[in-house]
């Protein structure tokens, strides 16, 4: 049929109208790629070839009869253009028309689309003929390894494509070329995402796209340019890619001209007739990124290479990439061995890593030249590890040991990745050849020492501790040292995180044929961390000492030793030691000679000797007397090195130190015996000492004899007659521990001085180290000061007999002493004190009598003493209550006389059968005259007594005994008591003016275990008591409850001090008062302590003692320099009527009595002193401090110092130094209401030492100064100037004042947690506590040791522990056995509980896990290298000793209460239950660090085992 124009005009805009429609609403729905749209141009292409109206050339005419179309094909790829439908206007008609292309690939087809395609009627298409693609269509390409997803669109608002899709043009005569805007993605499996830092993108649906745009005229002629992200292939771990020209092949005709297939590719995985007909994508260049493992020095920029040729097609990806010098030598670091990157290469084939490595150096920490590094040549596993093989140097050196070493071929190097960081480790096997010199590199020195062929296996170095062991030491070669031979006993190896050390036990040969002396040489290295490079560096060569042990010569044996100083921190240079020779001929005489001579900023000596002589020789014949042997000595400039323990005077090395605040001293002693040793024994020592003027200051003689026995003095007398002066010194040492010079030259005058003033005081001070454990002794003392005209001796006699039948009631069995003392201003005598009285005791049995006596007379005579407690008990009284001296004694101590006497009687258990009893009796006396010059009474102004002159005196007797039965079976032990009782006489008076006398008679009882109980008292009392005046008021409980306030002295009060009222009862405790009237009982209440200045209150807090008996006030901030300060203090009283707490009112007022006093401050420091730091973190001296357990630091004062941050004119800044390093500055903020110093932690380095330092520097310039200098010459020539400099307004531009200042010690790990998991268990013991109890204790390997503020805390903890371990209760041996025994329903009957502090362990004895002794000492000391503290766990496992203690408590309890009872079945399975030994297994301790401010840090498990089944 055939239609006019204007007819099928009219049609075809119907269609278009409705067509447009329909597309529009399609789009409102959903994409362009809708299916509905799309079904439109299948349908219009299908009914094109239904009836088949194709046209060659399309003209206005062919549009009569539509749908019509063009065909044509094009390598086998062919293009449908269908028109369906016409719009037509005067001068051309509007067309939409469709294609369709037919691809080889799914999904077959493409379909294009355009509306509004203008032809012209003369003929042609009028502007563009673009048909876009009819949505996204994605194309699989290379097996699936990726896809090329075509992007498409059509407006339908005008039915035209939009920009930047995929099209086709055309002309009359159909399809002309087809343009592709495409994204290229691959898959996860094949290529994974990076973000710009080369890290993996971790979003499962983001894959590696690119994409291109391109115009070409045939389907299988594509080849275009595509952009690429960074991304990294899934089979090479942590290896970026980043493209710079990359190719997408579709062509099966050509390739890019500028691929480059690998090697054999072609014929390996291209069957193809032609390389033109292989597709993928191929990157001609790219940038190789290693991991970030592979990185420079102190830098976090990652290193890469440039390489060529990356295929990826459907086989995978391949490609062979190289690179060349990435990454110097003197730029590269494995976690700090130095390491370089020579070469660096993968090989990838059909997305297979067929080869992968590297070479290079790599810089072992032990030894110093780069020409020493090790070639190594890696390879990376298809699971990206990395093998090392090493290639072995004929020579290579250590510098660490000066030593030259072979390395074996079974020699390697491995090296792991951990958090992004190579971990290298070295295991060694070989020989070396020591040749060490004191200093390192000094040719000229002759060598120390010279070992050949020491042979070592399984040396292991590592970048994470521990940083070196050894399996294997040993030595085949010849060996001398400072050209002696030598032999070698054993060769050790201890390293810590911070040092090693590699010694030799010698035996040097010094005689041919003859003797050998020992000793050992160890050499000493530090570890470094600097610059990101780790070093074993040596520091010094140490001949510990030569010594000589036991070595026999003839009838001679000598032990000798020598050490020779070098530069050491203490002695500086010189040498000590010392030779002992025993005589076997001469009835073993002995010889001993010791000496120091040295010189560190001044010069020092010490020389001293001892001789003894057998049995002894006599000193004139026939005199029995005889001479067993001497020592004495003389030193100038050293002191005593203190030690807790005394003195062991065999050492061969003196035990004295450098010290310049020290003079000239001379020591001297003389052992003799009368006879013989058995009839007495004795010895003398001289003593004088020296001025620092160089004039005789003091005089000494000290003798003691032992009478029917020799003295048994450790070691032998000679030992001991060294060890009398050496425990005065010993005392003296460590009060002058830490103090400057010239603080010690002034505590030694104190120290003098306290020895004049209160020689008795000054000898308490020095422990008596002689234990007269037999016998009869006798010990005399005289010694005279010149400069103070000073005479004083002591006079001591000490007496066990019979094995202790008869023995002295003092210290080491003293039975007597008496004290003479003469001073210009004073003399006393004393025979016994009434604290420490001369007497004896004789015991037979349990059977006891015992005696104690003293007299007194001069003009310093102490308190008289209250009746013994004994009275007090009976009487039913408070001890103080009987304290009828108490006032009078807080006078102080005056002129008079003393004394006293009393007998005290215990027969012990005087048993019968199943019967017991025992009992105590007493009686005795005291008196007292002494003078109370300013002494007055209340109510009146005259002295007391007569002149100041008043009278004591007391005397006593009681009586007390119990009866009762004794139970003695297998499952029970106690005993019942039937009666008990006791009576007491108590008569005590002061007189005369006023007279005064007071009387008790009491009576106690107590029947059947309290079915019957009384207590009767008489008291009678007459004449006045004497109140002496003290401002307080009348008490109602008898005496005054103030006792006492300090500070005592009225000026110079230091800022820091702590007001305290003492109190003669504790506060809201009962006191029982017994009077005429009856019982009563009283409590006393704390109204109010304060401290004012200027009428203002200070704030601050209280803080009580234990026994609640004093209390102390502490100011928030330290007390107001150079102020006037007033204490007051208020107490008052309530007393228990009708079972209330009623408040006591005297004359109708209130009770209450008050004190205050007045005292001035002294000047502020201009310091922070360490004492005032109550803790802080990181902690003063500390050794392990963890960077990682918190991100902030603190230093918590215990009184605010606020004035230190407020000065004006300064700036204060806190920084943490680095020993030998840079300072890093600290951002602190100081709060004054928590009196506390918070700041960030920089970042500091494992294992390093460091310095915390606050600083205030001024802000201005330093304004004058007046300076003086003194200047000494000693005889050697030694030149002394000391410069003072005394301030005239000075502000001052340096470095500042250092406000705070102390040292601490990072540990090798970041937390707890880290360096718990590097410990590594060896062995797990267990200890005997008795037959059915053992504690658990474990054995580790060698680690970094726990210090002191970790296992006991210290001053600057708050005295806390750092780590505080508890048991987990997850075992059997708990939960089935002793939990159901003792826990599970504690308290047993309601009310039978534990006598310890559940508290303190808890309840289920979880705390229970006391520290090895051994390991506390030693860490106390500071010995962490021994193997009990650093092969060793600090905590025992003692829960069983526990659980059993209170089994037996819990049993004992209930047997007393129910065994023959009715209720005694409900308690069988205690009352006949048995303690169950201890379950083999693991018990679990959570080892758990906590910070000095009490929040928790990491913890780890720690399991314990019991072996024993």
């Amino acid at each position: 049929m055939i239609l006019k124009p204007t007819y099928f005009v009219s049609v075809l805009s119907c269609i278009l109208f409705c067509l447009h429609a329909t597309l529009c609403c399609a789009q409102s729905v959903q994409n362009p790629d809708n299916v509905k749209v799309r079904a439109y141009a299948i349908n219009a292409v299908a009914a094109l070839d239904q009836n088949n109206h194709y046209s060659d050339f399309l003209t206005p005419a062919d549009l009569n009869e539509l749908p019509v179309g063009l065909k044509r094909t094009l390598n086998n790829i062919t293009y449908k253009i269908a028109i369906s439908s016409a719009v037509f206007h005067p001068t051309y008609a509007e067309l939409t028309v469709y294609a369709k292309v037919e691809i080889p690939q799914n999904p077959r087809e493409l379909f294009f689309g355009i509306s509004g395609l203008k032809l012209s009627y003369e003929g042609g298409i009028v502007g563009d003929a673009k048909l876009v693609l009819l949505g996204d269509i994605p194309i699989d390409f290379n097996g699936g390894n990726g896809k090329v997803v075509l992007k498409g669109g059509l407006d339908l608002n005008n039915g035209q494509a939009l920009d930047n899709l995929t099209y086709i043009t055309m002309d009359c005569k159909g399809f002309k070329e087809m343009g592709l805007a495409a994204d290229v993605i691959f898959p996860r499996k094949l290529l994974i995402p990076c973000d710009p830092n080369g890290d993996q993108i971790a979003d499962s649906t983001k894959k590696v796209t690119g994409s291109f745009s391109t115009v070409v005229s045939d389907w299988n002629d594509i080849l275009v340019n595509v952009n690429l992200p960074k991304f990294q292939i899934a089979k090479l771990k942590d290896v970026v890619f980043t493209v710079a020209n990359a190719t997408i092949d579709l062509s099966d005709r050509r390739n890019s001209p500028n691929v480059l297939f690998p090697r054999g590719y072609e014929a390996r995985y291209m069957p193809f007739p032609s390389p033109g007909m292989w597709r993928g994508l191929y990157i001609q260049n790219l940038d190789v990124m290693l991991p970030r493992a592979f990185a420079k020095r102190n830098s976090k920029e990652r290193i890469s290479f440039g390489s060529n040729n990356l295929i990826i097609d459907n086989n995978g990806v391949s490609g062979s990439f190289y690179g060349k010098n990435i990454l110097p030598y003197s730029e590269g670091s494995a976690s700090g061995w130095k390491f370089s990157v020579d070469e660096f290469n993968i090989d990838l084939e059909a997305n297979t890593l067929v080869g992968a490595g590297f070479r290079g150096n790599i810089g072992l920490p032990v030894s110093e030249k780069d020409s020493d590094s090790l070639r190594y040549e890696a390879v990376i596993t298809g699971d990206n590890k990395y093998w090392l093989t090493v290639a072995p140097k004929d020579k290579l050196d250590f510098s660490l040991w000066q030593a030259r070493v072979t390395l074996d071929k079974n020699s390697y190097v491995k090296l792991l990745v951990q958090d992004d960081k190579f971990l290298p480790e070295a295991n060694l096997y070989g020989r070396m050849d020591i040749m060490a010199r004191r200093k390192e590199g000094d040719s000229t020195a002759k060598p120390l020492a010279n070992f050949k062929g020491i042979e070592f296996k399984g040396l292991r170095l590592k970048t994470v501790a521990p940083y070196l062991t050894v399996e294997y030491f040993g030595y085949n070669g010849e060996l001398s040292v400072a050209n002696f031979p030598v032999s070698i006993d054993s060769i050790a190896l201890t390293s810590t995180q911070a040092e090693t050390s590699l010694s030799f036990g010698l035996k040097v040969t010094l005689m041919d044929a003859g003797f050998k002396a020992d000793t050992r040489l160890v050499f000493t290295s530090g570890f470094e961390q600097r610059d990101g490079l780790q070093k074993w560096k040596f520091r010094k060569l140490g001949l510990s000492s030569i010594r000589l042990n036991n070595v026999n010569i003839g009838k001679v044996k000598l032990d000798g030793e020598l050490n020779i100083l070098d530069n050491d921190p203490i002695y500086g240079d010189g040498f000590g030691g010392g030779i002992r020779a025993t005589f076997e001929a001469l009835g073993k005489a002995e010889v001993q000679v010791r000496a120091i001579f040295g010189r560190k900023d001044f010069r020092y000596w010490f020389v001293d000797g001892k001789a003894s002589f057998g049995t002894g020789f006599p000193i004139a014949p026939p005199t029995p007397i005889n001479i067993k042997g001497f020592v004495g000595g003389i030193y100038y400039r050293m002191s005593k090195i203190y030690q807790n323990a005394s003195s062991d005077s065999k050492s061969l090395m003196p035990e004295y130190k450098p010290d310049l605040a020290m003079g000239l001293g001379v020591k001297a002693g003389l052992l003799f015996n009368i006879t013989k040793d058995e009839v007495c024994d004795g010895m003398v020592e001289f003593e004088m000492a020296f001025n620092r003027n160089g004039g005789l200051s003091y005089i000494g003689l000290f003798g003691s004899a032992k009478f029917m026995g020799k003295i048994p003095i450790v070691g032998d007398a000679l030992d001991e007659a060294a060890g009398v002066l050496k425990g005065v010194q010993d005392d003296i040492a460590g009060q002058l521990e830490g103090l400057s010079d010239a603080l010690k030259i002034e505590k030694l005058d104190n120290i003098k001085k306290l020895v004049i003033e209160d020689p008795q005081k000054a000898a308490r001070t020095v422990p008596n180290k002689v234990d007269f454990a037999e016998g009869l002794a006798a010990y005399l003392g005289i010694s005279y000061d010149f400069a103070n005209s000073t005479f004083h001796a002591n006079f001591d006699i000490y007496i066990n007999a019979a094995k202790g039948l008869l023995r002295g009631v003092g210290a080491n069995n003293r039975a007597g002493y008496a004290v003479l003392h003469f001073a210009p201003k004073e003399w006393y005598v004393y025979m016994g004190t009434p604290t420490d009285p001369i007497g004896i005791q004789f015991g037979l049995g349990s059977f006891s009598l015992k005696t104690e006596s003293y007299f007194m007379i001069g003009t310093k005579i102490p308190g008289s003493p209250p009746p013994p407690r004994e009275v007090a008990d009976i009487l039913g009284l408070d001890i103080r209550q009987l304290d009828y001296m108490r006032d009078l004694n807080a006078l102080g101590d005056g002129k008079g006389f003393a004394l006293g006497s009393r007998l005290a009687i215990s027969t012990g258990d005087i048993t019968f059968l199943i019967l017991y009893a025992n009992f105590k009796a007493g009686v005795g006396f005291d008196l007292m005259l002494k003078q109370y010059p300013d002494a007055h009474c209340e109510g009146s102004s005259d002295p007391i007594g007569i002149r100041g002159w008043y009278a004591n005196a007391q005397a006593y007797a009681y009586l007390q005994g119990e009866l009762g039965i004794k139970v003695n079976l297998w499952f029970l032990k106690t005993r019942i008591p039937i009666i008990k009782a006791g009576v007491a006489a108590l008569l005590q008076a002061k007189l005369p003016n006023p007279s005064w006398f007071r009387g008790y008679l009491g009576v106690q009882y107590n029947v059947l275990g309290g079915l019957i109980k009384g207590r009767a008292n008489f008291k009678v009392q007459l004449g006045d008591e004497c109140k002496i005046v003290n401002g307080g008021q009348e008490s109602p409980v008898g005496i005054n409850v103030i006792a006492d306030m300090s500070p005592k002295t009225p000026d110079n009060v230091d800022v820091f001090a702590a007001p305290q009222v003492a109190l003669n009862f504790p506060v809201e405790r009962d006191i029982p008062i017994m009077d005429e009237n009856g019982s009563k009982t009283f409590r006393i209440k704390l109204e109010k302590f304060e401290l004012t200045s200027n009428g203002k209150q200070i704030p601050g807090k209280l803080e009580w003692n234990a026994g609640k008996d004093a209390v102390s006030f502490l100011s928030t901030e330290i007390l107001p320099p150079n102020t006037a300060i007033k204490a007051y203090a208020k107490v008052s009283f309530v007393q228990l009527v009708g079972g209330n707490w009623q408040t006591v009112y005297m004359d109708g007022k209130k009770a209450e009595e008050e004190k205050s006093i007045d005292f001035k401050t002294g000047t502020a420091p201009e310091t922070i002193p360490l004492t005032n730091i109550a803790y802080s973190w990181p902690v003063v001296d500390q050794r392990n401090f963890y960077t990682a357990e918190s991100s902030s630091g603190y230093v918590q004062l215990k009184r605010g110092q606020s004035y230190l941050f407020n000065a004006k004119g300064f700036k204060q800044e806190l920084a943490f130094k680095k020993e030998n390093g840079n300072a890093l500055p600290v951002t602190y903020q100081y709060d004054s209401a928590r009196v506390q110093l918070r700041f960030d932690l920089p970042k500091v380095e494992a294992n390093s030492s460091y310095s915390f330092v606050l600083v205030s520097k001024s802000q201005g310039s330093t304004t004058g100064s007046t300076t003086t200098t003194q200047k000494s010459t000693t005889a050697e020539g030694d030149v002394t100037e000391i410069t003072n400099k005394q301030a005239q307004d000075v502000i001052r531009s340096d470095g500042g004042k250092v406000l705070l200042g102390y040292n601490f010690h990072s540990s090798a790990f970041a937390t707890f947690r880290e360096k718990m998991a590097a410990i590594t268990p060896v062995q797990d013991l267990f200890g005997k506590v008795s037959s059915d109890v053992i504690d658990l204790r474990k054995t580790v390997a060698q680690y970094e040791a726990f210090d002191l503020a970790e296992i006991t805390g210290t001053a600057y903890t708050a005295s806390k522990p750092l780590l505080r371990p508890i048991a987990l209760l997850d075992n059997n041996y708990y939960q089935q056995d002793i939990k159901p025994l003792n826990y599970e329903k504690y308290p047993i009957a309601g009310d039978i509980t534990l006598d310890r502090d559940t508290a303190q362990l808890g309840l289920a004895p979880v705390r229970a896990l006391p520290i090895l002794l051994s390991y506390q000492a030693n860490v106390e000391q500071g010995n962490f290298n021994t193997q009990s503290v650093n092969q060793r766990l600090p905590y025992i496992y003692d829960l069983p000793r526990i659980y059993k203690a209170d089994f037996q408590e819990l049993q004992s309890q209930v047997v007393n209460r129910f065994l023959g009872t009715p209720q005694q079945q409900q308690y069988e399975w205690l009352i006949n239950g048995h303690f169950p030994f201890m379950r083999e297994g693991n018990y679990r301790v959570q080892y758990r660090f906590m910070l000095p401010n009490g929040s928790a840090g990491t913890s780890a498990v720690v399991n314990y085992n019991n072996p024993i089944k």
